[in-house]
């Protein structure tokens, strides 16, 4: 990755695709389907209780998949508005370098902080979500490996 300049992104990618997160109403079944189907190496499932979903990743070779089953707690990460369907696309994650500075830039372009509005340190790094304009993307995770 090259340098990241403030007030305006290099020509590269701010960052590399780290995993895409779906919605499922049964990780075990999703797990399997994965494991089956596409033949791919699945994790066991975690539990994140504290953030109201249990999840598994799908390693595909070439990208990530993290499967995510919701539990059943409104006031998580993972609660959707209550005409939005229990499965389908979540976020998308990125790793990133300098991330309360990209996370700056992407408010001023006018992404709205999701969830608790802060950077919040992680196992392995620290994370933001963040609601993209107009609803034209998916919402988005930013990490930063330590």
């Amino acid at each position: 990755m090259t340098s990241f300049e403030i007030g305006a992104f290099s020509a590269t990618p701010f960052g590399k695709l780290d995993y895409v997160a779906l919605l499922v109403d049964r990780l075990d079944e999703a797990s399997a389907h994965y494991r089956e189907t596409f033949r791919a190496t699945v994790t066991p499932p975690q539990d994140y209780a504290q953030y109201g979903f249990c999840s598994a990743y799908v390693d595909l070779g070439y990208a990530r998949l993290k499967l995510m089953q919701p539990l059943e707690r409104p006031d998580t990460i993972v609660n959707l508005p209550e005409d939005r369907a229990r499965s389908g696309l979540h976020h998308v994650s990125y790793q990133v370098e300098h991330l309360v500075a990209l996370r700056e830039r992407l408010i001023d372009q006018g992404y709205r902080p999701y969830g608790s509005n802060e950077v919040t340190e992680v196992a392995g790094g620290r994370t933001t979500f963040l609601r993209p304009p107009d609803g034209i993307a998916p919402l988005v995770r930013l990490f930063e490996p330590a």
